[in-house]
C-alpha cells in the first residue's frame, strides 16, 4: 500500500506533507478484515490533524506503529502508547454492512440509512463509549499509556460539539488506568478525562 511504518515530522509542513500519504484512506467496510492496521492509520491521520493545530504537543513528533498499543507516539519530550478502537453501536455497524453489500451488488443507488432525529441518540453514542473502554481496559498492555476511540456512528452527526460532550460525560469512569482517552467523531476530537472538546476538524 505504500505506507511507512514510521512517521517523523520536525515542522507543521512536514507534518502536512507526510499526511497526505500516511493513513489518508480507510479500508471499504467490506474489505476491512485483514486490514485493521489500515483502519487504525486513517484514525491516528485525523487525531494528529486535529490535535497539532492546538499546540498541546511539540516538534519533533514522532509515531511508530506496534501491535499493543498500536501506535508509540513521541513529540517533544511526550511519549505516549497509544491504542486505537472503534466504538460502535453493533445494530447499527450490521445495518451499514448489510446496505454495502446490497449497494455492491444493486445497479441502483443505495444511501445509508441514518436518522437525525432518532430518540436515544445520546444514551447510543454514550453507551458506545462506554462499551470500546471496558472492553481495551481487559485487552491492553502496561505499555498503554493512551486509548484513542473513533466514535463510529450516525448518532452525533450534525450535533453540537458541546453536546455531545455532555453525552459522553461519565462513559469512562474517573480512575480509569489510561493517563488519557480521546474520541474522536465526524467531526470533532474530545478528551474524556478533562471533560474538553479539544478541536474540531479541518473540512477541507
Amino acid at each position: 500500500m505504500g505506507y511507512k511504518t514510521t512517521l517523523r515530522a520536525d515542522r507543521h509542513e512536514d507534518l502536512r506533507q507526510e499526511l497526505t500519504s500516511w493513513g489518508k484512506l480507510a479500508p471499504d467496510r467490506l474489505d476491512a478484515r485483514g486490514h485493521q492496521k489500515e483502519l487504525e492509520r486513517w484514525v491516528f491521520n485525523r487525531f494528529l490533524r486535529a490535535i497539532v493545530p492546538t499546540g498541546e504537543f511539540e516538534f519533533p513528533i514522532i509515531v511508530q506503529e506496534g501491535e499493543n498499543p498500536d501506535f508509540f507516539f513521541s513529540a517533544g519530550q511526550a511519549r505516549l502508547g497509544i491504542e486505537v478502537t472503534e466504538a460502535v453501536d453493533p445494530e447499527e455497524q450490521a445495518q451499514w454492512t448489510q446496505e454495502a453489500r446490497d449497494a455492491r451488488t444493486s445497479k441502483e443507488l443505495i444511501v445509508r440509512g441514518m436518522d437525525i432525529d432518532t430518540p436515544g441518540r445520546s444514551q447510543m453514542a454514550h453507551t458506545a463509549v462506554r462499551s470500546a473502554h471496558t472492553r481495551k481496559i481487559a485487552q491492553c498492555s502496561p505499555a498503554t499509556d493512551a486509548l484513542l476511540m473513533y466514535l463510529n456512528t450516525s448518532a452525533t452527526l450534525f450535533e453540537d460539539a458541546q453536546n455531545v460532550l455532555s453525552w459522553l460525560d461519565g462513559a469512562i469512569p474517573r480512575n480509569t488506568r489510561f493517563q488519557r482517552v480521546w474520541v474522536l467523531d465526524e467531526k470533532d476530537l474530545f478528551e474524556l478525562k478533562s471533560g474538553s472538546h479539544v478541536a474540531s476538524l479541518e473540512t477541507k
